[in-house]
């Protein structure tokens, strides 16, 4: 069979681990990803090799068994999982009379260990006792083979679907089953080799060499070269949408209890703005986390906030989940808080009697905004009379003076949140 990889001018980002985004939705394999292992159309045709005869085609024709052709497979490892996708031409839509069913099969190595992955769609309408699940254990199954090196998994391990929608059969087997196998777990950057996929036709119809129970027929098996069948753990390239970046991160220093800014932009593989992508930003320790804006026509996404923490380095994590069009991606940066600069208007006196005097301190900070809520000393004569809390204007009010002393308003540190600052002082 005449086949040829599918390539394309995608180029190499960083590897990320795991298919499930922020949203909780699988992610699936990008068409012609040229990290994948590709495949041509239309080069499966059944043939059947038996007690040494040669390959021969099989009746009906393969335009019957669209099913069995192999476009791709892409194997990516998960949190939980390692998982196969084999993408198909298409998935047939009834089976011809004599079909009991088709089969798909993975295999890989790992150092001297090698797998065999397998799952089977039956033929529910054909008599029970023809159909290939009469026969073999059930699927999905993981298959123990001849070799002493085919690892042997728990068939409890291992499951598959059909995904019609997307032309689509995953095969998943848990990770700990995998670890366990090759006695030691697995990591970012160990690799997987000997790649590869088969398809099998089986006809309810006995052969002339077989007499009993379903005839198993060779369909696809996908091709490549030794490197484009070697898969690296951590790589999720191929997965959810074309890879993006978050770049042009930007957290303006901020003082506490003023507003700040937080932007950043999404860009595609070719630096290109993405527009119209919901971007979230989470700042740690801050309650009400993620904020969350839209990419503009430049793909610049901006949130405004007042932070509520103290003075302090603040990392502030960006994410854009992915979809079918953009692949998810993230940045981390930091915010740096500074204490509130703060100052005293000048005292104002009035006098309420002969005897007595009113003094009111007015507090502000840098952008000349009232400071609420902070208790201010009052000096009398250079000494501490009073403590008496700014009101919502930032006015603190003493109304002990004596006509002749001498007052003064002062503001300790409150540390993460205010500088110091002094009044002047004012002879009442």
């Amino acid at each position: 069979m005449s086949r040829r990889l599918v390539g394309s001018t995608l180029v190499a980002t960083s590897l990320l681990i795991g298919t499930v985004a922020a949203s909780g939705a699988t992610e699936y394999p990008r068409a012609d990803c040229d990290r994948r292992l590709n495949d041509l159309p239309g080069d499966a045709v059944p043939t059947f090799t038996a007690n040494g005869l040669a390959p021969a085609p099989v009746q009906p024709s393969p335009d019957s068994n669209p099913g069995l052709d192999v476009l791709s497979v892409t194997m990516n490892v998960t949190a939980d999982s390692l998982e196969m996708y084999l993408g198909l031409k298409e998935f047939p839509k009834t089976f011809a009379a004599q079909e009991a069913g088709y089969g798909y099969e993975v295999m890989f190595t790992k150092g001297t260990k090698s797998f065999r992955l397998s799952h089977l769609v039956p033929n529910e309408s054909v008599d029970k006792s023809l159909r290939p699940d009469s026969i073999l254990p059930a699927y999905p199954r993981a298959q123990g083979g001849p070799s002493s090196s085919m690892a042997l998994l728990t068939s409890t391990s291992v499951t598959g679907e059909l995904d019609k929608t997307r032309n689509l059969i995953i095969i998943r087997v848990l990770r700990p089953e995998i670890e366990k196998v090759l006695g030691e777990p697995l990591a970012d950057g160990d690799t997987f080799t000997a790649l590869n996929a088969k398809t099998f036709d089986y006809y309810a119809e006995p052969s002339p060499t077989v007499t009993n129970g379903p005839t198993r027929l060779s369909g696809d098996t996908t091709a490549g070269t030794d490197d484009e069948k070697t898969f690296t753990v951590g790589d999720a390239y191929c997965l959810g949408g074309p890879p993006t970046t978050l770049t042009d991160f930007e957290a303006k220093p901020v003082q506490f209890g003023d507003a700040t800014e937080v932007s950043v932009t999404l860009a595609n593989e070719a630096d290109e703005a993405v527009e119209g992508k919901e971007i979230q930003f989470s700042v740690a320790g801050e309650p009400g986390m993620p904020l969350k804006a839209t990419t503009t026509d430049e793909g610049i996404a901006a949130v405004t906030f007042t932070p509520t923490k103290g003075a302090g380095t603040y990392p502030v994590t960006v994410t854009w989940a992915g979809d079918d069009e953009a692949g998810k991606s993230k940045v981390v940066g930091n915010l740096v808080i500074s204490a509130e600069k703060t100052k005293f208007n000048a005292l104002a006196v009035a006098k309420p009697s002969a005897s007595t005097r009113t003094v009111t301190a007015t507090l502000l900070d840098d952008d000349k905004h009232a400071v609420a809520g902070q208790k201010v000393d009052w000096y009398v004569n250079g000494k501490k009379v009073a403590t008496l809390a700014t009101d919502k204007a930032g006015k603190s009010v003493f109304k002990a003076a004596k006509p002749g002393q001498s007052v003064q308003a002062k503001l300790a540190t409150v540390t993460g949140k205010y500088v110091a600052a002094n009044s002047n002082t004012a002879k009442v």
